[in-house]
């Protein structure tokens, strides 16, 4: 996983609840800028209402 961080600008990591997959991506990418997005989250779900008008915030 770790070569895709480097190779993609957009990752997913799938998985079942709770078995750490927060934790393994913080973990994989400490040393990379990166935009965390919990989807559980009322907040950041707003964030991607309009997700080009938001990533376009973030091109670099």
């Amino acid at each position: 996983m770790s070569k895709r961080l480097e190779q993609f600008p957009a990752v997913a990591l799938l998985g079942p609840r709770q078995v750490g997959k927060t934790t393994l991506a913080h973990q994989l990418a400490e040393h990379l800028p990166r935009i965390y997005l919990d989807l559980e989250s009322h907040v950041d779900r707003a964030k991607l209402m309009d997700p080009t008008l938001y990533l376009s915030e973030h091109e670099d």
